[in-house]
């Protein structure tokens, strides 16, 4: 055999090997960038959050503006009069410097997220290494503190009545 056939044929092994390698960038270009959400074409800025309690955030936590999802936590310090996180930003995303922000619970037992809530979508704008004290900062009442209280609450009721 001669021609794109017979060339084919007597390199089938060497095209086997180039297709392997091909779907295996494929199949990892996928877990990575679809997976694990990495974007390595996509720029970000961080902002700090000094919170008086961490408020059971966790480094994994993710960043939402009123609700929608624009970032994640990047790291937490305990300091000991607060705890500061740091929280990485997609920059598409434009929020008022004055904007309170909430450590909040998707649920009592729930994973824990950073909650941007802006008064107006108007500037001054948060830009990357901008600070946010704890006078704008709220954190939900964590789950222990609140068991604790009702059961304080439920000690309190007169069972015979």
């Amino acid at each position: 055999m001669s021609g794109v056939v017979g060339f084919l044929r007597k390199h089938s092994v060497l095209f086997g090997n180039i297709a392997l390698v091909v779907v295996m960038f494929v199949g990892l270009a996928y877990l990575s960038m679809g997976a694990l959400s990495w974007r390595p074409l996509e720029s970000k800025y961080s902002v700090t959050i000094d919170f008086p309690i961490s408020g059971g955030l966790q480094d994994t936590s993710g960043v939402t503006l009123r609700g929608a999802k624009i970032g994640d936590v990047e790291s937490l310090q305990v300091q000991p009069e607060s705890v500061t996180v740091k929280v990485s930003i997609d920059s598409r995303y434009k929020i008022n410097r004055n904007s309170k922000v909430a450590a909040l619970g998707l649920s009592a037992a729930g994973e824990q997220y950073v909650d941007f809530q802006p008064t107006t979508n108007d500037g001054p704008y948060l830009k990357d290494g901008d600070r946010i004290g704890p006078a704008q900062t709220e954190v939900t009442t964590p789950f222990p503190d609140l068991l604790e209280s009702s059961l304080e609450l439920i000690q309190e009721i007169d069972a015979e009545q």
